[in-house]
């Protein structure tokens, strides 16, 4: 797709990369809005008083000890973001306050062992030679070793004159790790799986490749200054970057998710944009079909305030870039993008993300904060779309929202979640995608479906037998068929390979049906079994505890009620499940339920239906 990138830098003078103001540009950065400055100013003063922790092995050993890889984490976590704040805080105000205290910071930085993280200990190809503790003699490059050499690259662009007074050693020594740990080994390997070079039909390409490619990509225009050994990482990041978009499904959807689409789509879309900008916009891969559908993908993935459609490990509540997205929208002449933008922004105040990630888009935000404002937020939601590639359908009414999805159980970030679908009325949850649990050593691992979250039973679908849905891509819906006409939305699947061939199902197919004028939404599951059955379950996970009136269940959910019910008789029950996981608790608070509907006598034939209505 842009691989003829590569030989065009081989006869393109390119431009200087001067992503943002230089710190002397005064103007710029003393207009930047007081009420966005501020609590950047108030936070980086309490770093200023702050030590940050060593990274003890010990620590870096929890992970292959005990699984746990967030206690090693929130210690990086809190030197990166420290340095993301104090930096902020410098361009603003200019005046050597926070000088030291970045140098200090800088400087442990430069003198950590890796700037990888415990769980990536094994992407360069040792996947069965995992280290316990990171080797210096095999140097691999993960997601957090190129935000590390980002931030230090963004850090140098902005104050190298100020550290160069202090001594040049910092400016060598940043330039000299950078290149140790990221340039040279990305230039001189491909057997890192997230590359695309590997061949591996075992490695599907995910957000590892743009957000690694746009980090390193910032990196080679900082820092590196030989002009051939520059052309030749721009050439390889082109053809890595090609294998993630040839991949990519061409009706834009991200099988990661909304809340993953950052450091997908948004990484890919970076690369684009600086690509474009340093080759005087040779080619416009912003008329592309694909980038266009990547890019309106995620407001149309967006039910209401902060909720998103969270498929597999994506959380159900993102926080939307949405001066990237405004940027996004500008370059493919999106209107209602842009408009989605600055609803983003208005709904998410004055206040500047600064997290471990991604300082290059938060400074973007300073920039973009004022602009967007002058931008109308009107943005029309997605009434109804589907994504034939990756079987997702998007569909609203006035007061009721429907999505679902078909797929293979080997998606990114998979659950095995085949037929799945999710209810919000007004805005609010009613039968909802859990998402994932704070990452362990399980949640990549062959015991990744151990987790209750990942598993058929926990999502809204049907059980027979206690016979759980399998992982695996032949695990898959087939021949879907799609139609919507006259206000009438109706998507059909065959969910039948999606269970194991042990089991006694024959038949089961799928039909969503969502009639807008009068907002009733039908599943219609047609089964046939080989033999009678008196395990039949339906599973409905929701937000609030539900009540049982007859044969029909109510959901309830800030004023607004959702009443099921199903045309076999049929007991309701449930169960609560409390939040204790960080996750889970973001995006539903302290608990959420889980109905559990079992088909009444023996069924071996027929049309289950359930029906959603208002009343």
């Amino acid at each position: 797709m842009i691989d003829n990138y590569a030989a065009l830098l081989e006869n393109t003078t390119l431009n200087s990369f001067n992503p943002f103001p230089m710190i002397t540009d005064r103007l710029i950065w003393e207009n930047v809005d007081n009420q966005v400055s501020q609590p950047i100013l108030e936070k980086a003063n309490e770093y200023l008083l702050k030590t940050f922790p060593v990274l003890p092995a010990t620590t870096w050993l929890d992970f292959t000890r005990t699984g746990n890889r967030s206690n090693f984490q929130k210690l990086v976590r809190e030197r990166r973001i420290g340095l993301h704040y104090l930096l902020i805080a410098e361009i603003i105000e200019n005046n050597n306050k926070y000088l030291d205290k970045i140098i200090d910071i800088i400087w442990m930085t430069l003198e950590e062992t890796s700037w990888i993280i415990p769980a990536h200990n094994a992407v360069g190809g040792l996947k069965n030679n995992r280290d316990s503790l990171p080797n210096t003699e095999n140097i691999i490059v993960d997601l957090m070793a190129g935000e590390t050499g980002a931030s230090l690259a963004i850090c140098q662009y902005f104050l190298r004159d100020k550290l160069d007074k202090v001594s040049p050693m910092i400016n060598q020594r940043i330039n000299r790790e950078i290149d140790i740990r990221l340039l040279t080994p990305y230039l001189t390997r491909t057997d890192y799986w997230w590359m695309g070079f590997m061949h591996d039909e075992k490695e599907q390409l995910n957000n590892w490749n743009p957000w690694i490619n746009s980090n390193i990509l910032l990196c080679t225009l900082l820092i590196e200054r030989d002009h051939y050994r520059k052309i030749s990482l721009l050439q390889k990041i082109t053809r890595s970057l090609d294998k993630y978009l040839i991949d990519y499904p061409d009706d834009g959807c991200c099988d990661e998710g909304p809340t993953y689409w950052g450091k997908a789509g948004a990484s890919a879309f970076e690369c684009l944009e600086i690509i474009n900008q340093i080759t005087n916009q040779t080619l416009n891969p912003f008329a592309n079909k694909k980038i266009i559908n990547m890019g309106k993908y995620i407001y149309k993935a967006h039910i209401a305030k902060n909720y998103v459609t969270n498929y597999a490990d994506g959380r159900a509540k993102a926080i939307l870039p949405y001066s990237l997205i405004f940027r996004f929208g500008k370059l493919i002449n999106d209107s209602n993008m842009i408009k989605f933008a600055s609803l983003i922004k208005n709904e998410h105040g004055k206040e500047i993300s600064v997290t471990t990630y991604s300082i290059y888009r938060t400074i973007y935000e300073l920039l973009l904060e004022k602009k967007i404002d002058g931008y109308p937020s009107d943005y029309t939601p997605c009434n109804e779309h589907y994504y034939k590639d990756t079987q997702v359908l998007i569909s609203r009414s006035n007061q009721l929202f429907l999505s679902a999805k078909g797929g293979h159980n080997s998606e990114n970030h998979n659950h095995n979640d085949l037929g799945t679908f999710m209810i919000y009325k007004a805005g609010y949850p009613m039968l909802i995608d859990l998402g994932s649990m704070v990452y362990t050593k399980k949640t990549f691992s062959p015991r990744r479906y151990e987790i209750f979250v990942n598993q058929s039973i926990y999502h809204n679908g049907v059980t027979i037998n206690h016979m759980q849905q399998l992982p695996g891509k032949e695990y898959r819906a087939t021949n879907l068929q799609y139609k919507y006409e006259n206000n009438h939305s109706k998507l059909s699947m065959n969910l039948l390979h999606a269970y194991p061939t042990s089991s006694i199902l024959e038949k089961l197919v799928r039909i969503f049906e969502f009639n807008k004028k009068d907002e009733i939404i039908t599943i219609t599951d047609q089964i046939e079994l080989s033999k009678k059955s008196s395990d039949v379950i339906y599973t409905f996970m929701t937000v609030n505890k539900p009540d049982i009136i007859d044969n029909a269940i109510v959901l309830n959910n800030s004023g607004a009620k959702l009443i099921l019910s199903i045309n076999y008789p049929t007991t309701f029950k449930y169960e609560k499940i409390n939040c204790d996981d960080e996750n889970l608790k973001y995006s539903w608070g302290d608990s959420v339920y889980r109905v559990i509907a079992t088909v009444n006598l023996g069924f071996i034939s027929g049309d289950i239906r359930l029906t959603f209505t208002n009343n």
